[in-house]
């Protein structure tokens, strides 16, 4: 019932007879000189508890065959090969295995296999030892689902490809003593948490941080020389006030999920607003006084994106003020309701940036706001909302000067001029009664 034909010297190819052996329960072709692909017949061998084929020549990929040798329990063997391709998902289906799950071995006796990690993989959840992948070229986040094999004791290899991601799942696996080896990849973001924990009882072979270079940046980051370093995990703070900027902003501002305070005003900056800055919700304030906040004074052009509208953490300090924004204003932005001060649509430009269309009625929501609400400089038209008259807090700065508004202000807006003390500015320039 054994197939043993360890350290034979064979030379040539794997006989596909060899599938008609099928009351085999293992099978050892290890050590010797076969080349060639494996043959999809081998598959046949569904009694197999235990299959290597490791330290030889053999090439092509692994056949999904593979995956009907449901009894698979003692081991598979297959490093030191020139084996290619994808991980087989049919390899999931060894639910029995207990222990040496083995694509690669040590340093220099790996396989070159590719793509992603099959998820399928974390259905081997009696595996005590030996899941080693190393030493491929294995891409993507490491599956979330190998925090299933929490039998785990000793060596989880996954080093030396180009794995994307950590998942907090692999904290899970709290057996570990000896072998937590996730070096040299492409990760990035920071270590969960979770899977650091584990290192206190790794008594040996914790590697995990070395080699990965991107550890401690932003998935997806790509650096930029304007904004050096500023995709770092724990960036809460962009401010690039009158620094000379030119160019696009860039979307990958969106991936800046834990940002509370943002500016880019005062630069040279073109082109529009990527709808990405609408994922930066922990923004609570585009900047600290006077001009200096957020987007204003740049030479941004078209409309202005609704996905600002999510920005809904926003106390203070909106501002896109002085830019070459047309279009109209997004009726979303009535969703900022947080917002107490400087809500700054208004335009100092003469000849550039007309925003369009009438005032949203939504702004009536942003009943928080205490002073400086600025539409100046426009060509806005039709009728002032009622809705407006809903900021009875306003104290000053009450701006909606210059644009082509007409019919009569409504009594309810007109109503607020009481409260604000300075910079009553809605009839001069525009078309009222």
């Amino acid at each position: 019932t054994e197939i043993a034909h360890k350290e034979q010297d064979y030379t040539g190819t794997i006989p596909t007879e060899f599938g008609l052996l099928t009351a085999a329960t293992s099978l050892d072709l290890g050590s010797n000189t076969l080349t060639g692909t494996m043959p999809t017949e081998l598959g046949l061998l569904t009694a197999t508890s235990s299959f290597s084929v490791e330290y030889n020549s053999l090439s092509g990929t692994l056949p999904t065959e593979l995956g009907k040798a449901v009894e698979m329990s003692a081991g598979f063997l297959a490093c030191r090969n020139s084996l290619s391709g994808s991980v087989p998902t049919q390899l999931g289906n060894w639910v029995q295995l207990t222990q040496s799950f083995q694509l690669s071995y040590w340093q220099g006796l790996s396989n070159l296999f590719s793509s992603t990690l099959p998820t399928e993989l974390g259905r081997l959840s009696k595996l005590t030892a030996s899941f080693m992948v190393q030493q491929n070229k294995v891409s993507g986040a490491i599956p979330t689902q190998l925090g299933n094999l929490n039998l785990m004791q000793r060596q989880l290899r996954l080093d030396m490809n180009e794995f994307s991601a950590l998942p907090s799942e692999l904290g899970r696996l709290t057996g570990i003593t000896y072998g937590m080896q996730l070096y040299s990849n492409d990760v990035c973001g920071d270590v969960p948490t979770e899977l650091q924990a584990l290192s206190s009882s790794v008594t040996s072979y914790w590697k995990v941080t070395t080699g990965n270079a991107n550890l401690g940046t932003v998935c997806g980051w790509v650096e930029d020389a304007r904004f050096p370093g500023l995709g770092s995990t724990t960036t809460t703070s962009v401010d690039y006030n009158q620094q000379g900027l030119t160019g696009t902003i860039p979307t990958e501002f969106g991936l800046l999920t834990e940002v509370t305070s943002f500016t880019l005003a005062n630069n040279e900056l073109t082109g529009t607003v990527p709808t990405e800055l609408g994922l930066m919700t922990s923004i609570a304030s585009g900047g600290s006084s006077g001009s200096d906040n957020f987007l204003n004074f740049n030479e941004i052009t078209g409309a202005c994106p609704t996905e600002l509208g999510q920005l809904t953490s926003f106390v203070e300090f909106f501002e896109l003020r002085s830019n070459g924004f047309t279009g109209t204003i997004p009726t979303e932005v009535g969703n900022l309701v947080k917002m107490s001060s400087f809500f700054y649509f208004g335009n100092d430009n003469d000849d550039t940036g007309k925003m369009t269309g009438t005032i949203p009625t939504q702004l009536g929501r942003l009943t928080s706001m205490v002073n400086r609400l600025y539409l100046n400089g426009h060509l806005l038209s039709s009728s002032i909302p009622t809705q407006l008259g809903q900021l009875d807090r306003m104290s000053y700065h009450f701006n909606l000067y210059s644009n082509k508004l007409c019919s009569d202000v409504p009594t309810e807006v007109q109503a607020l001029s009481s409260g604000v003390t300075s910079n009553w500015h809605v009839t001069t320039g525009n078309s009222i009664g």
